[in-house]
């Protein structure tokens, strides 16, 4: 009975080292994962932000421009009295204000303004894993234009 015992005693030695490797690669793989989900989740607030203030400003303008009683829009589906270099320069002082990185496009279409957020993140674990240094997240958010 001894030694039926005494022969299985270094099988957990030999097995510790793979269930340590394996704890340690998953790890590596859950922090690469949340640092791209948190990426992702920043550039949806960001397009959302965005958004939201390029609609308002778009509304604002076109109110302006069209005063009490005016019409709502062109048969086009723009907005009258809508200056885009107007919108473009907010849209890119508020990207400087709130430090937002990557790359923002935008664009109108029938009293809706949508904002598009584009940045690469950067991954520790991925060039050790899988060879990719960073990868690429992308968020769109749409916002519509207030009518009188």
């Amino acid at each position: 009975m001894d030694r039926a015992q005494g022969s299985q005693s270094g099988s957990v030695l030999i097995l510790m080292p793979v269930a340590l490797l394996v704890t340690l690669l998953l790890g590596a793989i859950a922090i690469d994962a949340a640092q791209q989900f948190e990426a992702q989740r920043q550039a949806v607030a960001d397009a959302q932000a965005l958004a939201n203030d390029a609609a308002s400003a778009l509304s604002q303008a076109s109110l302006r421009a069209r005063g009490a009683g005016g019409t709502s829009g062109h048969s086009d589906g723009t907005e009258p009295g809508v200056d885009p270099g107007e919108i473009d320069a907010r849209l890119r002082a508020d990207v400087a204000g709130r430090a937002i990185r990557g790359e923002v496009t935008w664009s109108l279409s029938g009293g809706t303004v949508t904002v598009t957020v584009q940045r690469t993140v950067a991954l520790p674990f991925a060039p050790h894993l899988a060879g990719k240094r960073s990868r690429r997240v992308e968020a769109f958010a749409s916002a519509q234009l207030l009518d009188d």
